[in-house]
């Protein structure tokens, strides 16, 4: 069990009996509402308890976070190891007491020890995480397109050789992959979709990949 001199809360995994209260403190600090039973079981197949971290107060965690194993494309088109920083949060009654820096370097050195490059997040907080080492990689882009301004790619067939047809989202994630795994070395910042990602993107969105 580790313990930062800084601060008086032990940092360690959780076990799988701990889960609900790892969420419950996520679950104060982003004030989102509980795990439905279709979130846990989506979820819980890709939790890694082994790379979670949780600060405790006697028996309850206090402050907690976790990584996902990613692999993310950088540039020159290659494809290195990267830690998919997430969950993390204090409790309100715990701030201001070192359990957030704690944290932070322990799973810093722990990435560093497990081989990974890199460590990467979408912040929902962006101004924290300068503090730990974290810069801005990319920015954020959206479009919007209004009826009758998108068009098709001067590529795509045109004519009697376009078929358009509706499809269940299940039976569109296997083509979706194909796409997205091609195009994924020639693009900076991507991340290798795991399997079940696309199911598991619609169901936690935030909680896959955000701290």
């Amino acid at each position: 069990m580790t313990q930062s001199a800084s601060s008086p809360y032990p940092i360690r995994p959780i076990e799988e009996n701990e889960l609900d209260g790892f969420l419950n403190v996520d679950e104060h600090a982003f004030n989102t509402s509980p795990w439905s039973d279709d979130d846990r079981r989506v979820g819980i197949d890709r939790f890694e308890f082994d790379r979670t971290l949780a600060a405790f107060d006697g028996t309850s965690p206090v402050g907690v976070t976790m990584c996902y194993s990613f692999q993310l494309s950088v540039p020159g088109q290659e494809v290195l190891p990267a830690a998919g920083v997430t969950f993390v949060a204090v409790l309100p009654t715990h701030r201001r007491r070192g359990v957030l820096s704690s944290m932070m370097r322990r799973q810093l050195a722990d990435v560093r020890d497990g081989g990974e490059p890199l460590a990467i997040l979408w912040a929902s907080e962006s101004v924290i995480y300068s503090r730990y080492g974290y810069g801005r990689a990319s920015w954020y882009l959206s479009f919007t397109l209004r009826r009758g301004e998108g068009k098709l790619a001067m590529t795509v067939p045109s004519g009697s050789g376009l078929r358009l047809r509706l499809a269940e989202p299940e039976a569109a994630r296997p083509e979706l992959a194909k796409v997205y795994d091609t195009v994924l070395p020639s693009r900076a910042g991507f991340f290798g979709r795991i399997a079940g990602f696309f199911q598991l993107l619609a169901v936690l969105p935030r909680r896959l990949f955000g701290g």
